[in-house]
């Protein structure tokens, strides 16, 4: 494990500690942050397990589990916070259609074995679309006065910086991996960047409402 991933789970760690402390500022998405949070620190734990404990050097099975979890606990926190019926029902369809074709894909495409790039990808695009959305619906129903304030506005833009990364990189990866392992070790490195950026975003989210305190003159 080297220094960058430590730094990045005790991040994941803090935004867990941070998001727990706030759920009682009444928003509904706070539970689906962590479970994503919960998610992100256990499947990185577990994948660091494999290598270093039982010595299996190919871990990449343990993201083809990952990926749909992640999906499902990010699309209910757009279900869980969208107002529009419409969105919110595509959201939900798209839940057991997108598990099944990480199945359909792990099965016969891109095996546990491989890097679930087209996955990752497709993951990438639908929560971006969400994040999106939702933010458009946000601006447009006039849902909140001051969106610095807001903290799925924080969260959501930190998940399109992130998902807009790993859509690129995941997109270069197995191509790269045939090419260049060292290359491939280097351009995925790129991820901490975005890492890092997503866990600062979601932690201003956490506390944008003490850090962006409402000035006399709006009240």
């Amino acid at each position: 494990m080297s220094t960058l991933d430590i730094v990045f789970l005790s991040m994941v760690g803090f935004g867990i500690i941070s998001y727990v402390i706030n759920r009682n500022f009444n928003h509904p998405h706070w539970r689906f942050v962590v479970a994503f949070l919960i998610l992100m620190l256990l499947t990185s734990l577990v994948a660091f397990a494999t290598t270093l404990w039982f010595d299996i050097r190919n871990n990449l099975f343990v993201f083809h589990i990952y990926t749909p979890l992640e999906y499902t606990a990010l699309s209910m926190l757009y279900v869980s916070t969208l107002e529009t019926k419409k969105i919110k029902n595509v959201i939900m369809a798209s839940i057991p259609a997108f598990i099944v074709l990480c199945v359909v894909f792990a099965l016969f495409i891109q095996p546990v074995t491989s890097n679930n790039a087209v996955m990752v990808i497709v993951e990438s695009m639908l929560i971006i679309v969400w994040s999106l959305l939702f933010i458009r619906e946000t601006i447009t129903l006039q849902k909140q006065s001051t969106l610095l304030r807001f903290p799925m506005f924080w969260i959501s833009v930190g998940l399109m910086f992130y998902f807009a990364g790993a859509q690129v990189i995941d997109g270069l990866l197995n191509y790269l991996m045939i090419e260049s392992m060292d290359l491939a070790r280097k351009v995925y490195r790129l991820m901490y960047v975005f890492r890092f950026a997503l866990m600062a975003l979601l932690i201003i989210g956490a506390y944008c409402g003490m850090l962006f305190k409402e000035k006399p003159w709006e009240t």
